[in-house]
């Protein structure tokens, strides 16, 4: 199955903090990773059946990256999807 990538920036009030994409061949499979900060050494990406699970994945990285800056969540974390057509083959 061919289907449109789709990827949702996840921001923290203005800054783009993450980023989720969904998988455009197989079963629905999606990744995230943080970007935008500073990282640590520490796993900063992960993989997920669905995108709300993506989004939970992300949001436990969110947190645990906000504890390492000494820093704490302001407003909730936001998706801004967008959608990128899957080019014929």
């Amino acid at each position: 199955m061919l289907r449109s990538e789709r990827r949702v920036f996840v921001r923290s009030g203005e800054l783009i903090v993450g980023v989720l994409n969904r998988a455009t061949q197989g079963p629905e499979s999606w990744s995230w990773f943080l970007t935008g900060v500073s990282r640590p050494h520490d796993t900063w990406q992960g993989y997920a059946d669905t995108e709300d699970a993506a989004l939970d994945g992300f949001a436990s990285c969110w947190e645990r990256w906000l504890d390492w800056a000494g820093l704490e969540q302001v407003v909730p974390l936001q998706r801004t999807p967008t959608t990128i057509a899957a080019l014929p083959r």
